[in-house]
């Protein structure tokens, strides 16, 4: 299962690569006709892209989470995750947020920002209030920073 998931990372790289190829071919092409051409290869390239990686997470889904389940105890997960987190650059972490943050519903954003709050440094729970405050909505997150006691 591990092999078949890490080969499938490294070919969701590849479609990744392909894209912003053609993306860069397209910038860089001025004739219209060959733009609409290269414009559509890139909107095949993209489709394949994204079933591919549809297809793969489900595999994730039914795959490696209950295998996660079943090996991992909810204490493990955390310290995994929290020790991915901390070994990522502080601007990676902020440009992952800036896109995860407003995908989370309020219960969601108030169980992470619980946890940050309860035991991360004072500069990281700052830091990802900033990012919070310009990814989410207004009413998501005053309602998470009522919650929470921010």
């Amino acid at each position: 299962m591990v092999e078949m998931l890490i080969q499938e990372h490294r070919e969701i790289g590849h479609k990744l690569v392909g894209v912003s190829e053609i993306c860069a071919e397209l910038i860089a092409t001025k004739d219209p006709q060959l733009r609409i051409e290269i414009g559509m290869k890139l909107n095949r390239s993209a489709n394949e892209l994204f079933a591919y990686y549809m297809t793969h997470m489900n595999k994730e889904e039914v795959t490696v989470l209950p295998a996660t389940w079943q090996h991992l105890t909810d204490e493990q997960l955390l310290a995994i995750r929290a020790i991915a987190e901390a070994n990522l650059p502080p601007e990676r972490l902020a440009e992952w947020m800036r896109w995860v943050l407003p995908s989370l519903n309020v219960s969601e954003l108030v169980e992470m920002f619980t946890g940050i709050k309860k035991g991360a440094p004072p500069q990281v729970l700052e830091n990802m209030a900033h990012i919070a405050d310009a990814a989410v909505d207004e009413e998501r997150w005053k309602a998470v920073k009522t919650r929470v006691g921010l």
